[in-house]
This record gives structure tokens, C-alpha cells and sequence, in this order.
């Protein structure tokens, strides 16, 4: 049993038993294992173990993690609107905003651990 601030594992079990929806098994693998390490953490191998043959590189899997984990952060404060761009300098991403970013954003994307992808953020 999960408790409630266990979201990411409730999400994880119904994403793999009852994702469906024309998917294949090693498309719900990946989408349920994403979910799992939505927090940014990395992913660790032992929950993996059973599902290493349809799930991609373990460094893959990092920079996906990472990827949704970065997108989780910068909407930490739920905008009413995406005001922000994202672009790829010299192996960093970097976050533009129309104005200064949030607070709330800025310091989720400083808390993410483990996270494989360095941001940057600029005033547009």
C-alpha cells in the first residue's frame, strides 16, 4: 500500500496495469517508468530490473527523467500561460521568460537531484 504522497507510485502502477489505448508493452514500460521518477531523483536500476528488456538506456531513461522532471518544475507555480521558451546551448538548457520566472519555478528546478541536464535561465 502507497500513501498519499506517494503519487508518483499509484501513477506508476495504473499507468503500467491500465494504460492501453493502442500502446506497446514497451511504450506503457517507459510512460509507467517516467512516471515513477517524475521527481527527478534519477532512475534506480533495481525498480527496473523487471522490465530492462522493453525499457531503453539506463542513460536514456535519465535524460527523460530529467526532461519531465525539468517540465514538473517550471510549471511548479501553475501559470495561467506557458510564458517561457526552451533551447539547447552548449549542452544547456536554457529558459527564456517574457519576464522574471517565478520564485516557485526557479527554486523547484534548483531542487531537482540527480538531474542530468543543467538550466539556465534568461530574461527575453
Amino acid at each position: 500500500s502507497h500513501h498519499f504522497y506517494s503519487f508518483e507510485k499509484h501513477s506508476h502502477y495504473l499507468t503500467l496495469t491500465a494504460l492501453e489505448y493502442g500502446y506497446t508493452h514497451e511504450e506503457i514500460a517507459l510512460v509507467s517508468m517516467l512516471v515513477l521518477f517524475q521527481q527527478g531523483k534519477g532512475v534506480k536500476k533495481s525498480y527496473i530490473a523487471e522490465f530492462e528488456p522493453l525499457l531503453p538506456s539506463m542513460k536514456t531513461l535519465n535524460l527523460l527523467s530529467s526532461i519531465l522532471a525539468l517540465s514538473d518544475a517550471l510549471l511548479a507555480d501553475h501559470p495561467a500561460n506557458i510564458a517561457f521558451e526552451l533551447c539547447l546551448e552548449d549542452g544547456k538548457v536554457i529558459v527564456t521568460t517574457e519576464k522574471e520566472p517565478s520564485y516557485l519555478a526557479k527554486e523547484s528546478v534548483k531542487a531537482l537531484s540527480g538531474n542530468e541536464i543543467e538550466v539556465a535561465f534568461k530574461a527575453g
